[in-house]
């Protein structure tokens, strides 16, 4: 598969359902991405790799992306680097044992709990920044929560 062109948000990115379509029909041994030809990328180009990376790994496809812009092969070392983490599942007890309020309230308490330290320890470090007794800059504040923000939509289209 030779990517070409432009791979930008607002611009005509590959179908990715048709290529799913058609490795589900010929299931072949290896998918193997060409970016050689590759113009300007963003995160679509990543988010269209890990879709291919993902489909290929469930079907036992092998997967290769070769040729790819300077930064695209780490980028998706590192994303797929760890398998998806898959929630354990919850075995099902009666209905009885399911609306017991010892039960439930037992679960409201933990994430209640857990909930209230959380606002608690960030209530405490915006008073310390405030009062300028942190230890974090308020303009190193700022940059963070910029990071966080807009800047981490390329990382965090990944996921």
């Amino acid at each position: 598969m030779v990517l070409s062109g432009d791979w930008v948000q607002g611009h005509g990115s590959g179908n990715f359902d048709a290529l799913q379509s058609e490795l589900l029909l010929r299931h072949p041994a290896k998918l193997m991405a060409d970016g050689s030809s590759l113009g300007d990328w963003d995160s679509i180009l990543m988010a269209f790799l890990l879709q291919c990376h993902n489909l290929c790994r469930e079907e036992g496809i092998a997967f290769e992306a070769r040729d790819m812009p300077e930064g695209v092969a780490q980028l998706l070392a590192v994303a797929t680097a760890v398998e998806t983490h898959q929630p354990p599942v919850e075995s099902r007890g009666s209905l009885l044992a399911s609306i017991n309020p010892v039960h439930l309230l037992h679960k409201v308490s933990g994430n209640l709990q857990e909930s209230l330290g959380f606002l608690g320890e960030v209530t405490i470090a915006l008073s310390r920044l405030l009062a300028g007794k942190a230890n974090t800059r308020f303009s190193d504040f700022k940059e963070f929560c910029y990071q966080a923000g807009p800047d981490a939509f390329a990382i965090i289209s990944l996921t």
